[in-house]
């Protein structure tokens, strides 16, 4: 079987390449360095799908202490927990808007967008039948978790572009500053 024969795998492996290669494009600040890796390791892991075997590991374990039957409360209550997280991780941003100077907007845009894609990835490994009943849907052949991955990787991808634009302007702004009139 071809790797490409999943749809859904391959649009998680294209669109976290094509994020990937965006912030090792804007890769003067360290902060896009470590996106650039992370979003490398996120198409690995698209192509390898640990978080499945990881998945089914923990199915085993609770299968063998006899607490499998009762897994949906915990699910919930992680659930729970993982969304309280990220409205706090949210409420920081919100709290400083207004402190955001526009160097750092697009790479807070950037870091939300890839909150959000951990919290997706965090949900699919908890795997509540409800919510993998509709993340796993379908529209136009991809699940609908694949088209949630390209969404946020663009997102990440057009901030990388926009920071280094950002970048190279300010660049050409201050050099412009220094010479004589």
């Amino acid at each position: 079987m071809s790797l490409f024969d999943n749809p859904t795998q391959a649009f998680g492996i294209v669109f976290f390449s094509f994020a990937a290669l965006s912030c090792a494009f804007a890769m003067r600040i360290a902060f896009w360095r470590w996106l650039a890796v992370l979003y490398l390791l996120f198409a690995v892991e698209i192509g390898l799908g640990g978080r499945h075997l990881f998945h089914l590991k923990v199915n085993d374990v609770m299968h063998s202490v006899g607490i499998y039957a009762d897994r949906a409360i915990v699910q919930w209550i992680l659930i729970a927990v993982l969304i309280s997280v990220l409205l706090l991780f949210l409420s920081r941003y919100r709290a400083s808007l207004g402190m955001i100077s526009y160097g750092a907007l697009w790479r807070n845009i950037a870091e939300v967008a890839t909150g959000l894609l951990l919290l997706l990835f965090v949900i699919e490994l908890i795997s509540v039948h409800e919510i993998d009943a509709f993340i796993y849907q379908t529209l136009f052949g991809v699940m609908l978790i694949g088209w949630m991955w390209a969404a946020l990787a663009i997102v990440v991808a057009s901030a990388a572009f926009l920071d280094k634009r950002r970048m190279r302007y300010s660049a050409i702004d201050k050099a412009q500053d220094k010479e004589p009139v």
